[in-house]
């Protein structure tokens, strides 16, 4: 099974950036949270299996959301 691609969505320089870790540059920005969280998921869904982690505007985590095949239980 391919390996998830992973996706932040964070609040940096005044926009919300849609971003793969160790990427330079977002793959998308959006001006306000609520357009980032209708938008983003279809280009994450589109990279099946992926998975979206979604931060408070302080950079905390606030959520997670995962596309394609889940495993359940997970393992661990």
């Amino acid at each position: 099974m391919p390996k998830r691609k992973v996706y932040h969505l964070k609040f940096t320089k005044n926009r919300w950036a849609l971003k793969r870790p160790k990427a330079k540059q977002a793959t998308r920005t959006y001006p306000t949270k609520e357009k980032a969280l209708k938008q983003a998921p279809r280009i994450v869904r589109k990279q099946k299996p992926s998975q979206l982690k979604i931060h408070k505007k302080n950079g905390k985590f606030q959520e997670e959301r995962t596309y394609g095949k889940d495993p359940y239980p997970p393992k661990g």
